[in-house]
């Protein structure tokens, strides 16, 4: 009897019968410019945050990425600090969802490059953060060895995945003043960032999952 529940439980949310999907990205690399983005590099430390928004009925989240343009960073980047966050406005770091320092991260070459700098990216995984409808940030920086430096792609949309791009970014660099600043205060700017994970059920596909289970259970201990 517990397996027919966890079946059909399972079938409901499908978290267990098929792969996360891309919910959002931002879009590729537009190869024009970048945002500092790091810790523990050859500079101070420097965060930036992008919007997305979650649609009914929300969304939960299993994996984040941030595609990063590096320089002089030889050593693989196996560590990321991350955040999610709803509520920014200029100078407000509006209220924190959910985060992780120094976590266990993927740090994999997109094949995209300009000069001497050399893209990657940089995903956590293993995550199970439901979000409900609404606009969030997201920040995932990498974690360095002392050397290098790391800077957020900048994008305009290509190949993106329910892409927002209205240049609501922010910025915290405390070294030089900066805590949750838009940059790019002029033109805006948007960063190559994505979630995957799982559209959540419909409370109605809830509610008839439960009355299925409920009736399962009457007829068994009849």
């Amino acid at each position: 009897m517990l397996r027919l529940v966890l079946f059909v439980l399972l079938s409901v949310s499908g978290s267990a019968l098929a792969a996360p999907v891309l919910l959002w990205y931002n879009g590729d690399y537009d190869y024009l410019n970048a945002l500092a983005n790091e810790r523990n590099t050859a500079n101070p430390p420097a965060a930036v945050y992008d919007n997305f928004n979650v649609p009914d009925p929300g969304w939960l989240i299993t994996r984040i990425f941030s595609n990063n343009v590096t320089m002089q960073i030889t050593s693989p980047i196996t560590t990321a600090d991350w955040e999610i966050r709803s509520g920014v406005t200029e100078g407000d770091g509006g209220t924190l969802i959910a985060s992780g320092t120094g976590a266990p991260a993927s740090w994999t070459p997109t094949g995209r490059s300009l000069a001497h700098f050399i893209e990657y990216q940089l995903a956590v995984d293993g995550l199970s953060v439901s979000l409900p409808p609404g606009q969030y940030w997201l920040m995932v920086r990498p974690v360095g060895s002392g050397v290098g430096r790391s800077f957020l792609s900048k994008t305009s949309g290509a190949n993106g995945v329910n892409a927002l791009l209205d240049g609501n970014h922010f910025l915290t660099r405390l070294d030089e003043g900066h805590y949750f600043s838009r940059f790019f205060s002029d033109t805006g700017a948007d960063f190559s960032m994505g979630v995957y994970g799982y559209v959540l059920p419909e409370p109605t596909t809830m509610g008839l999952a439960a009355a299925g289970l409920l009736s399962l259970l009457f007829r068994r201990r009849r």
